[in-house]
């Protein structure tokens, strides 16, 4: 490996970053192509499916002036990620970091905790203390919706971090009965 063999992020057609992985390690040194295991759902029974972690993208290492136009115009390539004209190398701590995730090059979601309909309370955030009913994630693991019910017993639907809810059967509950209630 040169001084002036540095990392580039591909863009490839929708769906070909198998074919263009294939050809890229027979081209260059290093082709990396992290994959994302998904939870396994009803439509895959217990298999999980594996699908790229960056959609029709590809990080590869190689000096630029030996083989850009070999890349650049291989099937199922449509460019480099540009600033301006130039690609842009990509600083070996993103892949660094990237591959730390990851075992084999396979970065596994961890199972999501809660399920459509299950009672929890919110712990953080201006709901602080309230009672809701999950209703789903939004766009991954981070967001969630939850129903709160209002006083008129209407159920208002609000986006929060999933780190601001517990479900009830852990939300933690005094050890001891206060003696004002007993």
């Amino acid at each position: 490996m040169f001084a002036q063999d540095s990392w580039y992020l591909i863009r490839t057609k929708s769906n070909k970053e198998h074919l263009v992985r294939g050809q890229l390690s027979q081209l260059v040194a290093e082709v990396f192509a992290p994959m994302l295991k998904l939870p396994p759902t009803r439509l895959h029974g217990t298999k999980s499916p594996l699908v790229p972690l960056f959609p029709q993208y590809i990080f590869a290492r190689f000096d630029l002036a030996t083989h850009y136009f070999d890349i650049r115009y291989m099937p199922g390539v449509t460019g480099f990620i540009c600033a301006g004209h130039e690609p842009l190398a990509v600083p070996e701590a993103i892949i660094d970091g990237v591959r730390a995730r990851c075992i084999n090059e396979v970065l596994q979601l961890s199972a999501r905790p809660f399920r459509r309909g299950e009672q929890v309370r919110v712990v953080g955030g201006p709901f602080s203390e309230f009672e809701a009913i999950f209703q789903g994630y939004l766009s991954g693991t981070k967001r969630v919706a939850i129903l709160i019910e209002t006083i008129e017993g209407f159920g208002v639907r609000v986006v929060a971090d999933v780190s601001t809810i517990v479900s009830r059967q852990t939300a933690s509950l005094p050890a001891t009965i206060p003696q004002s209630l007993a």
